[in-house]
This record gives C-alpha cells, structure tokens and sequence, in this order.
C-alpha cells in the first residue's frame, strides 16, 4: 500500500527502500506491487538473510519508467499465509465500515429520521450485498413509514435469502394483516411459529387476527398454546382474558387476567380490563350486553340475539 501512494512521486528513475519485509504480509505487499509494475524491480532482499532482523527486513527496488517487461527470471512469490491474513484484514475492515453504517441508520430511525435511515440502510446493503439484517431493517422502515409495497418486496427478498429465519415470516405478517391480506398474514404468522415455536409474537397476532375473524374457538386455542410454550409471557394471558370477556366467561376472564397482572403489576391495560371484568361480575346484565356486542361485532348474530 506505501509504494502504491508513492508511485505518483517518483522520479522516472529511482530506488525505494522498504523496512519490515520480513513480516509476512508487508513483504507480500511488497513482492505484489513488483508483481503487478513492470517498472519496479526488486534489487537486494534482506528478508531470508539469517541477518534479517539486523537489517530490519530491508527490501530494496528500483523504478524505471522505461521498463515494460519483467526480467526474463522473475517468478511472482506468494504467501499463502500473508495472503489470508490481508484478506482477512480487509474483510475485518470492510465489518467495521458495514457495522457502522447499519448502527448509523438504526440511530436515525429511532429519532424519526426515515429518509436519512433510508440511505443509510441502502448505503449499508450497497457495502455488502450479504447483510440480510440491514435489508431486513429497510424493509421494516417501510412498513412503518407506510411504504408497504416496498416492504413487502424487501421481506419477500430477505425470505428467499434466509428461508429459515422465522422473525422474516412474522414480518411479512405484520405488512399483509396491515394490508388487510388475512389468508397471506395467517399463513406468514403459521410458517414464522413452525421455524421457532417461541416466537410469543406471532402466537399473539395469529390469535387476534383469528379473534377478529371470529373465529374464537381457534384463537383460544392459539392462546392457549402460547402459554404452553412460555408460560411468562403477561400479552397471551392478557388476550386470552380478552376473549374469554367477549364470550361471556367472566370468571375465566378474571383469572386470565390476574395472572397477566403479576407478571406485569403496573401495566395499564391489564389493569383496566381487569377492573372491568370484575364490576362486569357483580352486574350480569351488563355483562350480557357486553358479550353480545362483541358477539355481534365479529358477525355471531345467533350468538348476540341468545
């Protein structure tokens, strides 16, 4: 690289001299520039010399603008070795600056700075083609710019990529339940939980997104099973109490509820609902009328009328 910034300030005959060839990949530096400029012909090599740390690696070559032909004995050496370790080097490099631009861009989103995040998520994918995260970042900037088109292709792009990576699925969920594509997001939601049975989000918006449906058994059922897998997670209690309040099960309801209160004491929803169902329990009228509203919400008017 030195003799690289060098070359333009060399006179069109001259010698250079080059200190700590004996490190691999400074002599390998070295011997490629050599290899590549006909002009440049290296003289005297104290780097195999037993006195080499003496001469402290010393390589010397000579530039002539003149020559364009290597010497009839030149042979190209190469180091294995200091080969990998400058790329290995340059891979390092090229991390740090993909890393730093990624990070830049997740700064800018998170002040509400979408264009610019934008660039720098593009930036970041344009430095390395293979960074699905940051493809994956630019594809939720869209969907929470409202840019869902453009979300959608990107999600669809970073599954095709990593077809195994369950949160892309659950992504691709979100956009067409925003969308209002309800047999795709289902699909996405099912195909996210088959990849990591853990993934507590998608259990929750498969089960509301059934709820709304009205399809009320299966949403249960899709709780249920979120529970079953983590037992701590305070929303599927809180959906599940949710529910069971709409189906009139006011007892179940509360219990749903209490358990989502001690996970999460000081969460308002939790609080509130739970302050419902139990004024609801000391008033079955009222409790009636709330069960058949949300009966006749979902389009169960048999349900709402009885």
């Amino acid at each position: 690289m030195a003799l690289l910034l060098v070359r333009p300030f060399l006179a069109p005959k001259a010698l250079m001299l080059s200190s700590y060839g004996h490190w691999a990949t400074t002599g390998q530096a070295n011997r490629d520039f050599a290899a590549v400029c006909p002009q440049c012909q290296l003289l005297l090599d104290f780097t195999d010399s037993q006195d080499r740390d003496a001469w402290n690696g010393l390589q010397i070559f000579s530039w002539d603008e003149t020559r364009t032909e290597y010497p009839a004995d030149f042979q190209p050496r190469r180091d294995r070795a200091a080969l990998q370790a400058i790329s290995e080097l340059q891979s390092a490099e090229k991390q740090k600056i993909r890393d730093n631009l990624y990070h830049r861009g997740r700064e800018l989103e998170s002040r509400g700075l979408l264009a610019a995040a934008e660039r720098q998520y593009q930036s970041t994918t344009h430095w390395d083609p293979h960074y699905f995260e940051a493809w994956y970042s630019l594809g939720l900037l869209y969907y929470h710019w409202g840019r869902d088109r453009e979300a959608i292709d990107l999600l669809l792009q970073c599954v095709d990529r990593e077809p195994d990576t369950a949160i892309y699925y659950y992504s691709l969920g979100l956009v067409w339940e925003k969308t209002n594509e309800v047999s795709l997001a289902f699909s996405a939601y099912q195909k996210a939980l088959e990849l990591d049975p853990y993934l507590m989000a998608a259990y929750n918006n498969q089960g509301n997104l059934l709820f709304k449906l009205g399809e009320w058994e299966k949403a249960e059922s899709t709780y249920r099973q979120a529970i079953a897998a983590n037992g701590d997670h305070f929303d599927s209690y809180l959906n599940l109490g949710n529910l069971l309040m709409a189906k009139g099960e006011i007892e179940a309801a509360i219990a749903a509820y209490e358990t989502a209160q001690r996970l999460q004491p000081e969460n308002a929803d939790i609080i509130q609902n739970l302050a419902g169902a139990s004024a609801l329990k000391n008033d079955p009228v009222t409790a009636w009328i709330y069960s058949g509203n949300q009966f006749y919400a979902c389009g169960k008017y048999q349900e709402a009328a009885n």
